[in-house]
């Protein structure tokens, strides 16, 4: 066996260094290097018999005996089965946060996907997909059962939270999920927190009611851009006219997704760049005019009418303000659907922040148009801030930064927060409410945690999760609490990007198929 491997053993340089250095081939080691390139890089598994394949390895190491493609594919499930039991060791006595969310192929094959969030003892945030599989239906308890399986095969018992988007299915499928957890002893506070609403899905209702106030200006620039992008040559004459305009050549606008408000942003904040370059269009370019005098259905009632444009100044200018609007909720969904930070702490300043920013413009000079579609939104930010609160603004103020502030601090960090947006005047009430608090009487750790010094907002280097982890033994009870609700995500998000991913796989594969004369 000794000789064997000295026959495997060889020098080889190092690529930084330029030093030799001892490298023992072994067959079973690379064959799980193979394994993970296929996960990682998302390989087909046939890709490993190709001749150019197969000639690049040889190259490398002759020695290596390449796996065929049913080798490789049973090597990715009992990696994943090693992976999981991993997993189901860290979660055993974990309480896990779920999402989940469904979606129909097109080929009328519904999915679904489940992610569970959970926090280690060391206070690592983990997001780890679990499950994605084919449901029979999009029913309130087929997407419980479902769910309620995907677990059970986890062996995930202590759920603290399941959240999903607003479909009315889902009530049906965490009611169906809430009896389950009932019957096992496992379920919390009455089944009063367990199903969460999607903050995003929340917010994408709100600006795509709002949106439909400047329908006419947003399908006119949507029409101006489905235009450049209608064929090569209307694409070069606009490019063409960005060179006239002393602009870049090479632009990309991207064109949106009706049904994704985020997409409708990014369009109009790229439009707006080369708002001179379609105006100048409009006058000297005979072909981009008559695009709009050409005929269309009217969505639904299927009807044949002239195409809405081109933009008018007071279009661009609607757009002009709402896209300031709309950059704050852009900027709102990116923060409360991030996968690596904790998002349950920030989800009340941050609709805080928008409602400020709604009555702000409210105040702002403005189109009649905007002003009706600000006001319209202002109501839905309301009552979401309204729901929030009672569970969420006593706790925000006191998970800031490491640093903590003595009596003369807070005098000078009064000063400090003389801004006037929504995070500077909530931290300011909240110096007036600890203030108040110290002079309450401990009687539990509760009251010790809201008495204690505060720590410094200001200090941009906090890690919320470090300092849970420094205090736990300080607050050895409200730590486990925080371990739970830290873990909550606040958004579907995550889970919509998987989704996506695999819709794109599909219609790709589709595409393929179709040039082939065949079928997925």
């Amino acid at each position: 066996m000794e000789k064997v491997m000295q026959t495997n053993r060889y020098w080889h340089k190092r690529a930084i260094s330029n030093a030799l250095v001892p490298h023992t081939f072994n067959q079973a080691r690379s064959e799980m290097k193979c394994v993970k390139y296929i996960i990682k890089d998302e390989i087909p598994f046939r890709a490993v018999e190709g001749t150019g394949f197969k000639s690049f390895i040889h190259d490398l190491q002759p020695r290596f005996m390449i796996p065929n493609w049913n080798k490789l594919a049973k090597g990715v499930w009992d990696l994943f089965l090693v992976e999981k039991t991993n997993i189901m060791s860290m979660i055993s006595d974990q309480r896990v946060s779920i999402i989940t969310d469904t979606w129909t192929s097109i080929q009328n094959i519904n999915y679904m996907v489940v992610t569970a969030h959970f926090m280690n003892h060391e206070w690592k945030l983990h997001k780890r997909i679990i499950n994605f599989v084919n449901i029979k239906s999009h029913k309130g308890d087929d997407i419980g059962r479902c769910l309620d399986a995907c677990l059970n095969s986890w062996g995930i018992k202590n759920v603290f939270s399941i959240t999903v988007d607003n479909a009315s299915a889902n009530d049906g499928a965490v009611k169906y999920m809430a009896k389950r957890f009932k019957s096992l002893n496992t379920l919390m506070l009455d089944n009063k927190y367990l199903h969460m609403r999607c903050a995003c899905h929340i917010l994408n209702l709100v600006v795509k009611d709002r949106l439909k106030e400047l329908s006419s200006s947003i399908a006119g620039i949507r029409n101006c851009v489905k235009y450049i992008y209608s064929s090569p040559s209307r694409l070069d004459k606009f490019r063409d006219f960005t060179i006239l305009e002393s602009m870049k050549m090479m632009t990309n606008i991207p064109l949106d997704v009706a049904t994704r408000w985020n997409a409708t942003y990014k369009m109009f904040y790229d439009a707006l760049k080369y708002k001179n370059v379609f105006t100048r269009m409009v006058d000297e370019n005979a072909p981009f005019v008559a695009y709009f005098n050409e005929l269309e259905k009217d969505g639904k009632k299927q009807n044949l009418m002239k195409k809405v444009g081109p933009p008018t100044e007071s279009d661009w200018e609607n757009t002009q303000a709402f896209v300031h609007f709309l950059k704050k909720f852009y900027e709102t969904t990116l923060k409360l659907s991030a996968t690596k930070t904790c998002t349950s702490n920030i989800m009340f300043t941050e609709l805080v922040g928008l409602q400020v920013e709604i009555e702000r413009k409210m105040k702002d000079d403005g189109g009649e148009t905007l002003q009706k579609t600000l006001d319209g939104s202002l109501p839905y930010s309301r009552l979401a801030c309204a729901i929030l609160k009672p569970n969420l603004q006593r706790g925000v103020g006191s998970l800031g930064p490491l640093q903590t502030l003595d009596e003369g601090d807070e005098y000078g960090l009064e000063d400090e927060l003389d801004g006037d947006d929504a995070y500077s005047q909530m931290l300011k009430e909240m110096l007036l409410q600890r203030k108040e608090e110290q002079q309450m009487e401990i009687s539990n750790e509760v009251d010790k945690y809201f008495v204690d010094p505060f720590e410094n907002p200001m200090n941009k280097n906090f890690n919320l999760l470090d300092w849970w982890e420094g205090n736990q033994s300080r607050y050895p009870i409200l730590s486990k609490v925080a371990n739970d609700i830290f873990a909550i995500h606040s958004s579907t998000e995550p889970a919509d990007e998987e989704i996506t991913f695999y819709k794109e796989l599909e219609e790709i594969q589709a595409m393929a198929a179709k040039a082939q004369g065949g079928n997925v």
